[in-house]
């Protein structure tokens, strides 16, 4: 009977422990900008964080139900404290997280987004095929980071005598004072362009401003740009809603 009861106090918490879980890592993975490339984040949610907590749950479960032997009451407050303290840990660990996570550069409080236009020269064709296969992309690019990537579409293009305008905004989630901009427009020979960002770490109310047109100078091979070939962009922070 003892053991029984013991299994279902454990079993219990267990399942409230994985069920509190779930919620608060999609949270905190979100926060710490886990890749949700092919299900990353979810997998690691599911199968990772989420196992983990159930036996962490489990084991508190059944230490706390061993403490309190009494059948009745005993199983009461052994479920109740099990419980209570699955959530204090919960509540802990993910405040820890929460004060050594990086948080996202605001402005009045509100997230930011770089803004930019690129100019295309006549010389470098984009098609139809490129646009509806994600062919056209502008990404922002800080060393170490994760790259946050704007896919242009054929509302997003413009004619500009023989050169093309693409537009878009890239959330702006990393405090980085090495930025730039990186393209990339079907099978572009040598691959992706870089045009420097000139943006601080932490984005004030004058970068709110356009900012002159760059030009790229090397391809993502860090060799010299073709003149014939040469990219040009400006940019500027927004404030997102």
């Amino acid at each position: 009977m003892r053991i029984l009861r013991a299994l279902a106090i454990a079993l219990i918490t267990g399942i409230a422990a994985a069920a509190l879980v779930i919620p608060v890592s999609d949270y905190l993975t979100q926060l710490y900008h886990v890749s949700n490339m092919e299900g990353q984040r979810g997998m690691l949610i599911v199968f990772g964080i989420a196992p983990l907590t159930f036996i962490g749950g489990f084991i508190i479960g059944l230490v706390t139900s061993i403490a309190f032997r009494r059948v009745v009451a005993g199983f009461i407050k052994a479920q109740g404290l099990s419980l209570a303290i699955v959530v204090a840990l919960t509540g802990i660990v993910s405040c820890i997280l929460y004060i050594a996570a990086e948080k996202p550069p605001t402005i009045d409080g509100k997230q930011l987004g770089l803004e930019f236009e690129l100019r295309v020269p006549a010389t470098i064709q984009i098609t139809d095929a490129d646009l509806s296969s994600h062919g056209v992309s502008v990404g922002l690019d800080s060393p170490g980071r994760e790259v946050r990537i704007c896919f242009i579409d054929s509302q997003s293009l413009r004619k500009n005598g023989n050169e093309m305008i693409l537009s878009g905004t890239i959330p702006i989630v990393w405090h980085a004072a090495d930025r730039q901009l990186f393209t990339s427009i079907g099978n572009l020979r040598n691959g992706s362009q870089l045009i420097p960002v000139d943006v601080p770490a932490a984005p004030r109310k004058e970068n709110e401003q356009w900012s002159p047109w760059i030009v790229a100078t090397q391809y993502r091979d860090l060799t010299p740009v073709n003149e014939s070939d040469r990219m040009a962009a400006r940019y500027r922070v927004r404030l997102l809603d």
